[in-house]
């Protein structure tokens, strides 16, 4: 159920990925934060279970940031290195949004190399950089800056409370709300149990709003309290491996995974959490089972990457611009006629009119919703906003009836 959901939003161009920082060393080719942590803290003599911000705090004094600048450089230094598979996945998967809280830049390699036209300007690292984006191109945020720009790297605790009050930070912040908004969201790459995963849900993802469409996120050996919280805050669990599900919304895996371990599953409400993967069984699609090392044929084709491929709905497109067109002079034109002619004098023309504008406008959102331009949510979202303006018109209409008379 989980995956055809998010393959559906993947497929129609609505689903935004949120990349953190905690994948091992083995799979991402770079140290995780927890990884780098340990390191940093057993070199430099500091309590073995402090979180990447808290080291970073300690090396910091006073604010005084080139030592753990210095060692963070060292340790994402992708000098001679090559994306992982992981990357090479999120890359062909080319969501409209992909967001990271990663500093290194294997996420952007790969994207290069998947897509050989992708711009540079799509990868953004600063809020100034909106303005120059592609639209129809994915797009990279890097949330917490990027090695070789060290104005930009959120590293200690101060920078994680500050976030939402940098001024560099609050464009990207404000687009990640939106994308929280409009796109359902997959998160990938975190460590649940992490305090600094905690600390930027705090000091930032509580604070977006809630998830229109919905959240998932990848995690395995999740403890059933652990489970509640992630219901409580409105996200899915998936319990699995990351590469896994990736090779199933890329589709070189069908969509069902071997059962997992036991889930500690007691007071979690219904609805709230996802099954385990297990009950997961569904039909599946034939799909190849081979994973080229190159990018794909079918991922040389340049299309919007935020719209579903092209020859799937260019014919409902086109019909629904014409009857954009044909349906708004019809119905005026009726109306006239109706106002005019057949209806007695008396009649509220500015009623008549009014009804009318408002079917013309239902007309042609029902049109946009059936060729797929609309979104169901959105669909929903504009029809009630038309039936919340009748009650208004209706009541101006009364009073220029009353004052007519």
């Amino acid at each position: 159920m989980a995956l055809s959901i998010l393959q559906n939003h993947h497929v129609r161009g609505r689903l935004a990925l949120f990349v953190g920082a905690d994948l091992p060393l083995a799979l991402s080719g770079v140290p995780s934060r927890r990884e780098l942590a340990s390191t940093l803290a057993m070199k430099h003599g500091l309590e073995a279970h402090l979180s990447l911000a808290q080291v970073a705090t300690r090396l910091a004094p006073g604010g005084y940031r080139f030592a753990i600048i210095d060692e963070v450089n060292h340790a994402f230094d992708t000098s001679g290195l090559s994306p992982q598979p992981i990357h090479y996945h999120i890359a062909r998967l080319s969501a409209p949004w992909t967001i990271t809280t990663a500093y290194d830049d294997l996420l952007s390699q790969a994207f290069h190399t998947v897509r050989p036209d992708w711009s540079s300007s799509n990868h953004l690292v600063r809020g100034n950089g909106l303005s120059f984006r592609n639209p129809r191109q994915p797009t990279l945020l890097q949330l917490y800056g990027l090695v070789g720009q060290p104005d930009t790297l959120v590293l200690t605790e101060d920078d994680h409370f500050e976030l939402l009050s940098n001024p560099e930070k609050i464009p990207l912040l404000e687009r990640v709300r939106n994308v929280f908004e409009e796109y359902a969201v997959l998160f990938v790459g975190f460590e649940l149990s992490d305090p600094d995963f905690r600390l930027l849900w705090s000091q930032m993802l509580s604070r977006m709003g809630h998830f229109m469409v919905g959240a998932w996120v990848i995690a395995s050996r999740v403890k059933g309290d652990e489970a509640q919280v992630w219901a409580d805050r409105q996200v899915r669990l998936i319990e699995a491996e990351p590469l896994e599900v990736l090779e199933m919304l890329e589709g070189i895996r069908p969509l069902v995974l071997p059962s997992p371990r036991p889930v500690e599953e007691a007071n979690l409400p219904d609805n709230r959490v996802l099954q385990p993967m297990a009950d997961l069984k569904e039909e599946t699609r034939p799909v190849s089972t081979e994973v080229e090392p190159v990018v794909p044929q079918s991922m040389t084709t340049s299309y919007s990457s935020s719209m579903p491929p092209p020859n799937a709905t260019q014919p409902k497109k086109l019909l629904a611009l014409v009857m954009i067109f044909t349906l708004p002079i019809v119905l005026l034109v009726a109306t006239f006629a109706t106002a005019t002619v057949i209806l007695p004098a008396r009649t509220n023309l500015v009623l008549v009119f009014g009804a009318a504008l408002i079917a013309t406008v239902l007309l042609i959102v029902a049109v946009l919703s059936t060729a797929g331009v609309l979104a169901p949510e959105q669909t929903k979202e504009l029809i009630s906003k038309i039936i919340n303006i009748l009650p208004k018109l209706g009541g101006n209409s009364k009073g220029n009836s009353d004052d007519s008379q």
